[in-house]
């Protein structure tokens, strides 16, 4: 596992987080899909053509990354609508940006919701909505660990499981962090590394996303599904 260099988080936001298994013909087809993004959206330029990242739309940042082991495409929304950290669907901008991201080619091996707030009260209020399973729901402060009151470290929920719209979710709770719990980090940087512990149990299965896909041959061929709640077209 690597930790992946993401744009400093703040609260209120939503990361949604795809992981794929891309063949070099995919990779072709990859590369032409980032060569002719959609009218409004733009790449910054990059001396590093394994990481590029930009902005999706008003209020959508972008990263993507070609590791040695798969690809990923993830989209950060900061100051979402409110209605939309508890359903997708709710924000019209980052609808758009999944369908593009969820018809990119090659095999989803693991797709992560990340839902970011300011505080416990904040995040117990969501927790409902979310629909873990309390069996497996996992509950932890994250943070500085050297002497730390709680009140000032993170904390997350999962249950790492993969949820009906094919998507594992992870609820933050920002609480008083305000600097980097990794060394020479932002806040709440390290972050990028959560979705990576739940991945080895999806390694070898690919994740069947609940989103309309586009009928041009060979792309996303594990995204399955019409009319799902993160991406409808």
């Amino acid at each position: 596992m690597h930790l992946r260099r993401w744009p400093p988080l703040s609260a209120p936001a939503l990361v949604v987080q795809i992981l794929r298994a891309a063949s070099p013909s995919d990779h072709e087809r990859e590369q032409t899909a980032l060569a002719a993004l959609p009218p409004g959206w733009e790449l910054a330029p990059s001396d590093n053509g394994r990481h590029l990242s930009g902005t999706a739309g008003d209020g959508v940042h972008l990263v993507w990354e070609r590791h040695s082991e798969a690809t990923s495409i993830t989209l950060f929304r900061f100051d979402p609508p409110a209605a939309a950290m508890r359903d997708l669907q709710a924000d019209p901008v980052l609808v758009q940006a999944l369908i593009w991201a969820v018809d990119l080619p090659g095999d989803v091996i693991r797709a992560t919701r990340i839902v970011v707030l300011p505080s416990v009260a904040a995040a117990e209020n969501m927790l409902p909505s979310l629909d873990f399973a309390d069996s497996d729901l996992v509950s932890c402060l994250i943070g500085d660990a050297g002497g730390a009151e709680p009140e000032d470290r993170a904390r997350i929920w999962s249950d790492f499981r993969i949820g009906p719209d094919g998507f594992g979710r992870l609820l933050i709770a920002v609480n008083g962090l305000t600097g980097g719990f990794v060394p020479a980090y932002p806040a709440l940087a390290g972050t990028g590394k959560l979705p990576e512990f739940g991945a080895s149990r999806f390694t070898g299965r690919p994740n069947q996303l609940g989103c309309a896909r586009s009928d041009r041959a060979g792309s996303g061929r594990a995204v399955e599904g019409r009319h799902a709640a993160g991406c409808q077209r």
